[in-house]
């Protein structure tokens, strides 16, 4: 059984347990936090209830807003990544994770944005260098759940601004109400009006479902082949490559 006295003692893993809750269930919000059986607690007693109900009372205090830059998890140390200087890869990831409740996903979202250092091959470019993003978010996961919450719940802020920041600069590259036809005086009458507007709902769910596919597909020049080497450029630098290709309309 835990005595937890604030956030501080609540592990990520709690705390995804916690936000999976489907309703407002004492018995099993403090199971979770007290870890302790459901059996348990149905047999408790009213006063000794009570009290624990009173010992979970942190739980209406703010969780830290601020991301630690490192934690240690298993006597391993973690380092928090410059967002800006991710690859297109952990990009889409992260996206995928945000775009289907980030708060459940928190530990896989964790083992995306902490990273082990390594050593500079060039000590003279005084940077921290990490290990390469690899396929290794199923095992981190199931790490970055003894976390304690109040050290990386800031995370989701932290990267819900910077994903407004990409977003707005790179407007275009993210919308699906592109204009499909060139020149409205082409359009003869209002049923090829109508028609055209069909076709631009059929594209636009096109872009949607394949949108990162796109992405990736443009970024590796339309060569399959390379598309897991595209996965690897530079965030910023490929965007500003794919802004480019649009606005001089190279496909």
């Amino acid at each position: 059984m835990k005595n937890p006295k604030s956030w501080s003692d609540i592990t990520v893993s709690q705390f995804i347990e916690i936000r999976a809750m489907e309703n407002n269930n004492e018995i099993e919000f403090l199971s979770i936090l007290f870890d302790m059986p459901l059996q348990q607690l149905n047999e408790m007693d009213v006063i000794t209830f009570n009290k624990y109900l009173e010992d979970s009372s942190f739980i209406n205090t703010p969780i830290s807003q601020k991301a630690k830059n490192s934690i240690t998890i298993s006597d391993i140390e973690f380092h928090k990544i410059d967002l800006y200087k991710m690859t297109i890869g952990e990009f889409i990831d992260l996206e995928h994770y945000f775009t289907n409740n980030y708060y459940l996903n928190l530990d896989k979202i964790l083992a995306i944005v902490y990273r082990r250092k390594i050593t500079s091959e060039n000590v003279l470019l005084f940077e921290d260098t990490f290990e390469p993003y690899d396929n290794f978010i199923d095992v981190r996961s199931k790490l970055f759940n003894q976390a304690s919450i109040n050290d990386v719940n800031g995370i989701i802020s932290e990267y819900l601004i910077f994903r407004k920041r990409i977003f707005d600069v790179y407007s275009g590259l993210f919308n699906t109400d592109e204009e499909y036809v060139d020149n409205e005086d082409e359009i003869e009458n209002d049923d090829k009006d109508i028609n055209t507007k069909k076709d631009n709902s059929s594209n636009e769910s096109k872009a949607i479902k394949w949108g990162w596919d796109l992405i990736l597909y443009k970024l590796a020049q339309t060569n399959p082949l390379d598309i897991d080497r595209a996965t690897n450029i530079p965030l910023i630098q490929g965007l500003n490559i794919l802004a480019m290709m649009k606005e001089m309309n190279l496909n």
